[in-house]
């Protein structure tokens, strides 16, 4: 018997305990289950199962863990990492390891490429695997910059969906943190203009860079930064050192990504914007220090107070 469970707009689940098989199920009797994931509707989900052999073509328990055993051991191979010495405790951690860092973002179509995009419709992925569950923040610096050396396809990938939700919701621009399709200010800063410059730097280029751009350059000046306004003028956050050095941070990776595109004007405009961060640097205490609207220095509490102006940090 299956268990049914749809990610899309039809989320619903089987109810087996009040089902009429249980309901009319012998004495002593025993089921065997076979759970089905959709991206869509309920509909899909029989279909989808069939659409992925031999996992789901068998009731063989043994036999579908150890080829899932498998399946990740040819994934953690495909990586082309060679490990060398340690004990066997230092390799199980580092394989664990580098197991987490494949999880996400995960394949949320199905396997006709079908998945529900940010515009709440159905769209069918072309050339590329629609994935979900970018935490940008907590990645762009550590999983992304590993990703491009060992997995470049899931890095195309991710920033083909990017594109997607930017251009489907209507916003424009890209998600902080994304989950299945819908924007989350989860921490700050905009990790998707870090991701594709470093992506498109190394030859990882299976995207519309153009078009990328663009959408880079509407996220830099117009998208998820408080008070972009003042920003834009002044060349600082109020109140903000972390969301100061991050813009500056990006601004510059902007730079680089239009410095390879050929477009002189906007990496002079960029890299001139990635120099923000002297706006906030205080020589009388020698750290960075945050600012108000005027100007004016915010009191100053020492180097290691947390806070300040610091999103879970300290100057």
């Amino acid at each position: 018997h299956w268990v049914f469970w749809s990610m899309g707009s039809q989320i619903r689940g089987f109810n087996l305990i009040n089902s009429p098989v249980m309901n009319q199920k012998p004495k002593n009797a025993s089921f065997r289950l076979l759970a089905g994931l959709a991206a869509l509707t309920l509909g899909t989900v029989a279909a989808q199962a069939q659409a992925v052999p031999p996992v789901l073509a068998h009731w063989d328990f043994e036999r579908v863990r150890r080829e899932a055993w498998e399946s990740w051991n040819r994934a953690l191979g495909e990586s082309g990492l060679t490990v060398e010495g340690g004990t066997d405790d230092q390799r199980t951690i580092f394989h664990t390891a580098l197991y987490h860092t494949m999880i996400d973002p995960r394949c949320v179509s199905d396997a006709d490429g079908r998945y529900v995009g940010a515009d709440r419709r159905v769209h069918v992925a072309s050339g590329f695997t629609y994935r979900s569950i970018f935490s940008g923040w907590d990645v762009f610096r550590s999983q992304f910059p590993l990703q491009t050396l060992i997995n470049p396809r899931l890095v195309d990938d991710e920033i083909n969906t990017l594109m997607q939700i930017a251009e489907l919701s209507g916003r424009g621009y890209f998600p902080q943190w994304e989950h299945m399709g819908a924007y989350s200010p989860i921490m700050l800063g905009d990790p998707a203009l870090a991701v594709i410059a470093d992506a498109y730097r190394k030859g990882i280029r299976g995207f519309d860079a153009e078009k990328a751009f663009a959408l880079c350059r509407e996220t830099s000046l117009r998208g998820w930064r408080p008070q972009a306004d003042f920003y834009n003028e002044r060349g600082y956050v109020p109140g903000s050192i972390s969301w100061t050095l991050e813009s500056a941070y990006f601004d510059a990776c902007l730079a680089r990504f239009a410095g390879q595109l050929g477009r002189e004007e906007d990496a002079r405009f960029f890299g001139q914007r990635a120099l923000n961060y002297r706006h906030l640097f205080d020589p009388e205490v020698g750290f960075m220090r945050a600012r108000d609207r005027d100007g004016a220095w915010l009191p100053w509490k020492g180097p290691t107070v947390f806070g300040q102006g610091c999103a879970e940090s300290n100057p």
